[in-house]
C-alpha cells in the first residue's frame, strides 16, 4: 500500500480553517479565562478569611481537585 500524499494546498486550506475557527472562539476563551480567574481569586480570599494562611490557601487552590474551576 502506498503512503498517502498530502496535497499542500489542501493542507493549507485545513490549517486556515482551523486558525479561523480558533480566532472565532477567541473571545469566548478569553471570557472563560477571566471568569475562572475571578472564581479562583474569590476562593483564595475566602480561605484566607476563614483562617488559612496564604501558603495554605494557595496549596488548597492549586492541589485540591474540589477547588479547581
Amino acid at each position: 500500500m502506498k503512503p498517502k500524499v498530502l496535497n499542500t494546498i489542501d493542507t493549507r486550506s485545513e490549517l486556515k480553517k482551523a486558525v479561523d475557527a480558533m480566532k472565532a472562539d477567541l473571545g469566548a476563551w478569553l471570557e472563560h479565562a477571566q471568569i475562572t480567574a475571578q472564581i479562583t481569586s474569590s476562593q483564595y480570599k475566602i480561605l484566607i478569611k476563614e483562617g488559612f494562611t496564604e501558603q495554605q490557601a494557595m496549596e488548597i487552590i492549586t492541589t485540591q481537585p474540589s477547588w479547581r474551576v
